[in-house]
């Protein structure tokens, strides 16, 4: 199959999507900014406003002659353009005669590694998009709830209520953690039961879920 990018071997290309699916399963990135398709490089999409998306029209038909009701919505559209991101390797010709089911056992090492490292540079990518939008720079570098200063709960439950739709995954930096991990107003609500006396992934998870 010839390409812009040059040829494409069909056997190695889905043991790359197979893989890329596998990378990704421990990355926070896709959980944030999931893929989305998208038909050409460049082009336009719409944008409703929360009135036209969420809105719910009167969709009754009574009567035997009814007709359904029309419904009216007007969008904004914004361009949008993709970059393409690769990276190539080389094999030694020797290795090549060594064999493993369909393909070169060479073939499938540096593809598995290629895409690893095409998936890390994505990671990397959102991390520092995320890291970029405005917001609360002292809350992000956890200077506001360092040395036990500040009430963490009471500001994550405040920032869940100005959403539009609550959450279901939270993301924070390292930096964040270590002014968590032993923060005592974190500590007093989990209680007694934290007999480790340290708020780690499971139980700020709870404490999280307790501010329903």
């Amino acid at each position: 199959m010839a390409r812009k990018y040059g040829y494409i071997d069909p056997l190695l290309t889905n043991l790359a999507v197979d893989h890329s699916r596998k990378a990704r399963e421990g990355l926070v990135g896709p959980v944030l900014l999931p893929r989305v398709p998208v038909p050409k490089p460049s082009g336009r999409y719409a944008i409703f406003d929360r009135e036209a998306a969420y809105k719910v029209p009167d969709t009754t038909m009574a009567g035997e002659r009814a007709k359904a009701g029309e419904f009216h919505a007007s969008a904004k559209t914004r361009n949008y353009a993709t970059t393409p991101y690769g990276l190539k390797s080389f094999i030694d010709r020797a290795d090549l005669e060594f064999m493993e089911g369909p393909f070169k056992i060479w073939e499938l090492r540096k593809t598995e590694l290629l895409v690893d490292k095409l998936e890390l540079a994505q990671e990397k990518r959102i991390a520092e998009r995320i890291l970029g939008l405005s917001g609360d720079k002292e809350n992000a570098a956890g200077n506001k709830w360092a040395n036990g200063r500040g009430d963490p709960f009471a500001d994550v439950k405040a920032a869940i209520k100005k959403m539009f739709f609550r959450p279901n995954v939270m993301v924070f930096s390292e930096a964040v953690y270590d002014a968590l991990e032993y923060h005592p107003v974190l500590l007093d609500k989990l209680g007694e039961a934290n007999l480790i006396k340290k708020v780690d992934e499971a139980n700020l998870s709870s404490c999280s879920a307790s501010t329903a």
